[in-house]
């Protein structure tokens, strides 16, 4: 049996509207601008930073790194942020902006969060609050992330994190 191979360039020279194609030194992806090069994230404290601070430490931490501006995003009342700025030093997680609910907000907690990610022109905010979390979805372009509870630890690894907790316990007092 006799087999007729044709080899063809690919991609063609040109398109079948004669345009060339970009050369390997101007890739699509090369010529390619992102719509956003920098990214604003809202975060929330309680119940969101102060439920998994390490893990937001790294996050916030790789957000900021990469050029991107991460706000602090509280219903905690502006009288006290003095409090909440040790609060957020002490646990080493550092911030573009800290915004505080104003002591004399008339509205909800979500229209405050709503308020926020409008002025600030948020792309995400990430809350533990649904109510919160629904609101930005529905009033603004943001993208809203809720954080779930963690889930309760099954009754067979419970001795086991008994006992690690301890090895960290005596670890910490040598």
């Amino acid at each position: 049996m006799l087999v007729w191979v044709q080899y063809v360039e690919f991609p063609p020279p040109t398109t079948e509207y004669g345009e060339e194609w970009p050369t390997e030194r101007e890739s699509p992806e090369a010529s390619k601008v992102p719509v956003k090069t920098i990214l604003r994230f809202g975060i929330d404290i309680d119940g969101t930073i102060s439920r998994a601070p390490k893990h937001f430490k790294r996050l916030i931490n790789a957000l900021l790194d990469s050029g991107n501006l991460v706000y602090i995003v509280t219903a905690r009342d502006a009288g006290r942020r003095e409090e909440t700025e040790q609060f957020l030093y002490s646990m080493g997680i550092r911030y573009t902006r800290l915004v505080m609910k104003p002591i004399d907000w008339p509205y909800s907690v979500p229209d405050f969060k709503v308020a926020v990610v409008k002025e600030k022109d948020l792309h995400m905010l990430i809350d533990d609050e649904e109510a919160n979390c629904w609101a930005v979805e529905q009033r603004t372009r943001a993208l809203a992330a809720h954080m779930l509870p963690a889930p309760p630890l099954l009754e067979e690894f419970r001795d086991l994190a008994e006992r690690l907790e301890a090895v960290k316990h005596k670890a910490s007092s040598d």
